[in-house]
C-alpha cells in the first residue's frame, strides 16, 4: 500500500510546521518529505506581519493541494480550529480518498469556543485591532523546539469570527455524520482545557483519547506513543 500525502492544518495563529506532534506524525505517515504539506494558522498580511487565517483561506489552500493530485490518497491532520476547514474539504471531496484526523477539534460550538475566556484572555487590542500571540510563529522556520520567550502577535480580522460563526449551527451534526462514515477520526487529548469537547467526544463512533494537553505537546516517551497511535489510525483510514 502506498503512503498517502498528508496535509497538516494549523489552529488559530499557529505555525503548524513548528508543532512537534503534528509535524512528526505527518512525516511518519508520508513516504517522503515532499508528501507533507502545511496549511498554517496564519497568512502574510502585506504589512510585514501575519493575520490569523480564516476558515475559507485554509480551505482554499487544502483544496489546491488535493486538486494538484486528485487521484492520490490524502490524510488531513488538523488541530483545533483547523478542523473546520478540514471538515469542509472531506465533504467537498466526498468521492475521493480524503480523510481527516482532527486533534482537539472545537466541539461542540466553535463560535462559543473562539470567544471563550481561554482565547480572549490571551488576546489584546492595539488601536482597535485584536491580536493573538503565537510562540510557534515566533520560532520562524526553525522547526519544533523549546518555547520562545516572546510570542509574535497575529492580527485577528473580523471575517475569522464571521466564518467560524457561520460554521457553528450544524457543525456537531456534520462531525457526527463524518465520524460515522469513517472519514473523520477525532483525537481528544485527555488534558484538553475544553471540558465540553472531552465529554461530547464520547458520543462519536470514531474517537481516540490520548494523554496530553490541547496541543499534544508532551514529554518524549508519551509523544512517541501518541505519534505511533496516530500513524496507525492514518494507515487504517488510507487503506
Amino acid at each position: 500500500m502506498s503512503s498517502p500525502e498528508v496535509i497538516v492544518v494549523g489552529a488559530l495563529a499557529t505555525k503548524v510546521s513548528n508543532i512537534a506532534p503534528l509535524r512528526y506524525t505527518a512525516e511518519a505517515i508520508a513516504s517522503a518529505s515532499g508528501s507533507v504539506h502545511y496549511v498554517q494558522g496564519g497568512i502574510p498580511n502585506g504589512e510585514g506581519g501575519f493575520n490569523v487565517a480564516s476558515v475559507s483561506e485554509q480551505e482554499a489552500q487544502i483544496s489546491e493541494i488535493i486538486l494538484a493530485d486528485p487521484e492520490n490518497k490524502f490524510i488531513i491532520l488538523s488541530q483545533s480550529m483547523g478542523a473546520l476547514a478540514a471538515l469542509n474539504c472531506i465533504e467537498s471531496f466526498s468521492d475521493s480518498n480524503v480523510h481527516n484526523i482532527a486533534i482537539a477539534p472545537p466541539l461542540l460550538k466553535p463560535g462559543e469556543i473562539v470567544r471563550s475566556e481561554r482565547i480572549m484572555t490571551r488576546s489584546k487590542r492595539v488601536n482597535g485591532r485584536l491580536f493573538l500571540p503565537s510562540y510557534s510563529y515566533a520560532r520562524g522556520d526553525s522547526g519544533p523546539g523549546p518555547k520562545t520567550e516572546n510570542p509574535l502577535e497575529l492580527a485577528m480580522p473580523s471575517n475569522v469570527f464571521e466564518e467560524i460563526d457561520a460554521a457553528t449551527p450544524d457543525y456537531w451534526d456534520r462531525v457526527q455524520a463524518n465520524s460515522d462514515s469513517g472519514r473523520l477520526h477525532v483525537i481528544m487529548p485527555t488534558e484538553d482545557w475544553n471540558d465540553t469537547a472531552l465529554e461530547a467526544a464520547q458520543d462519536l463512533s470514531s474517537v481516540t483519547y490520548l494523554p496530553g494537553p490541547h496541543s499534544l505537546i508532551t514529554e518524549e516517551p508519551i509523544l512517541r506513543s501518541n505519534i505511533a497511535t496516530m500513524v496507525e489510525i492514518a494507515r487504517q483510514m488510507a487503506r
